[in-house]
């Protein structure tokens, strides 16, 4: 549910800062950007399993191993498919959607450098849930949450819709942050250690 909550709660405020408009707008380059986060999710798929019983057989050594190469596989996809959605976005929104969203191409290649950055350790979000720290997965996400909220509240009322892409790029790259923190304080295992 603080999952969910964190997902929505720009747009929700949006609402209340924002013309419908821009609401909409905004909300059609954050769901073409959060579209983008199908890759790293496919490797969190197949990651969790082997995660969970690598950690009840308390072979750090290997789930180490095994996020290294997960965290370079995913920038190795991401970053060239972020690169090739602005193209494309640049390219097909006007034509497909209407002139008017092609002022939405700078806040959805924002949005999308966000997701690239964020995409490095996405893959990693059930490892609390999977150790047995549910509780330390909640915090997480509830701290992400407030965050957002602080960040909307204070961005949008005085940028308006560039203020929500900002408070939702800074965001995700808090929730990279924090995802770290709780990994290492929980797990003992650090996300950004020795890459390649």
């Amino acid at each position: 549910l603080v999952s969910y909550a964190q997902e929505r709660i720009d747009v929700v405020l949006l609402g209340y800062f924002l013309s419908a408009r821009e609401v909409g707008l905004f909300s059609f380059a954050l769901s073409s950007a959060r579209g983008l986060l199908i890759l790293p999710a496919a490797f969190m798929q197949n990651f969790d399993p082997l995660m969970a019983r690598l950690w009840c057989e308390q072979k750090l050594a290997e789930i180490e191993s095994h996020a290294r190469r997960t965290q370079l596989y995913c920038i190795a996809i991401m970053w060239p498919a972020i690169v090739l959605a602005v193209l494309v976005y640049a390219v097909f929104v006007s034509p497909i959607m209407g002139p008017e969203y092609q002022e939405t191409l700078w806040i959805f290649s924002l949005l999308a450098f966000g997701i690239a950055v964020f995409s490095t350790v996405v893959w990693s979000g059930g490892m609390l849930v999977m150790a047995g720290f549910a509780r330390a997965n909640l915090w997480r996400t509830s701290s992400i949450l407030l965050l957002g909220v602080l960040l909307n509240v204070t961005l949008v009322s005085t940028l308006g819709m560039q203020g929500a892409a900002f408070a939702a790029f800074l965001q995700m790259v808090a929730s990279v942050l924090v995802q770290q923190y709780y990994v290492k304080r929980y797990l003992n295992l650090d996300l950004f250690g020795r890459l390649g």
